[in-house]
């Protein structure tokens, strides 16, 4: 079952329920991200993966696509204090969180979620 997010609905806190399984996270920044694309079915489809996190010093992304790996997928810090990286993804629907500094966390302006065995929301990505 997705959840999906109105334009109306305003944005959850960045801060996480703790339990013995996951992580506290709780950044002192506000997170941005809007990965979508479209593609033909025969080709893999650039995907941007984009954070504002301008205190973190280490930001990935782990989902579906790389296996649930939290150390496989870093961004890139860009001058702004924005995490940035670029993958080619073949079509399909995706659920992935980010990793900031250790701490696992929810894309807060993504437009569908999927509750996780964690107690939180992975967000989804749909390649098309």
């Amino acid at each position: 079952m997705t959840t999906k997010r109105s334009k109306t609905t305003p944005k959850r806190s960045t801060r996480k329920k703790t339990s013995s399984t996951e992580l506290s996270c709780q950044p002192a920044v506000e997170l941005e991200a809007s990965p979508s694309t479209t593609v033909s079915p025969q080709r893999n489809a650039p995907v941007v993966f984009k954070i504002c996190a301008p205190e973190a010093t280490r930001v990935t992304v782990a989902g579906t696509f790389n296996e649930w790996n939290a150390e496989a997928t870093p961004l890139y810090r860009q001058p702004d204090g924005t995490w940035q990286l670029e993958l080619y993804l073949p079509p399909g629907v995706y659920e992935y969180r980010f990793v900031i500094d250790g701490c696992w966390c929810d894309d807060p302006n993504a437009a569908e979620f999927v509750p996780n065995p964690f107690g939180s929301l992975n967000a989804i990505l749909r390649v098309t």
